[in-house]
Parts: structure tokens; sequence; C-alpha cells
């Protein structure tokens, strides 16, 4: 199995090496992935969830639930991605964790290279 971390970040701005290089996907309207190729060969990813959404123990459900799809994901090794959460009237305290698999696994087939 491939240790892939989950990248700790103050800011978003400097995740990403060449913001020109970064591609947008919304698989749903609450949920922004931005991703791109990186230089190193192992996979980064990085979840920005606003205090406003939810309460620290949903935000952390996410954080986790995310941690766990990507660990277990193959061949998308070579990228960095960032998840934003946005504000919508679905909210995040509802999402069950078959649902957010489901809008992982629509990201990670976006950005798995062909």
């Amino acid at each position: 199995m491939v240790n892939k971390k989950s990248k700790s970040t103050q800011k978003t701005s400097r995740f990403f090496d060449n913001d020109k290089q970064t591609k947008r996907y919304f698989p749903e309207p609450w949920l922004m992935a931005l991703y791109q190729k990186s230089k190193a060969t192992e996979f980064e990813f990085a979840v920005s969830i606003n205090r406003t959404l939810a309460n620290a123990v949903i935000r952390n459900r996410v954080k986790r639930w995310t941690r766990e799809f990507f660990r277990k994901c193959e061949g998308i090794d070579g990228f960095k991605l960032l998840l934003v959460f946005k504000k919508s009237e679905q909210k995040l305290s509802q999402l069950q964790s078959k649902q957010y698999f489901d809008v992982c696994r629509k990201i990670a087939n976006k950005i798995e290279p062909k």
C-alpha cells in the first residue's frame, strides 16, 4: 500500500505549485475539487471546510472520510487535490458516508490519468 498523506496547510493558495495548471471540477453543488499534476510521484490532498458550514465533529468526520477513501484509492499518484466545501442547501450534517464516497469516486475518476 502506498503511503498517502494529507497535507496540512494554512493557506490554500500555497498548496499548488502553479495556479495556471490547476483544474476545477464541481461534482456536487456543495463541493469544488481543484487538482493539478504534481512533480512529485506521491498523491497529496487537502480539505478546506469553513467553520460556518458545520461544527467541529462534522468537519472532522468529513476529513476522516476523505483520508480513508483516498488512502485506499489506486492509480492517482502524482496529483495534488484540494477539496473545498461550499455553502449549499444540503447540510453537511445530513451527508452520509456512502453518498460522500460516491462523490469522491467521481473525483478520482476525473483526475485519474488515462
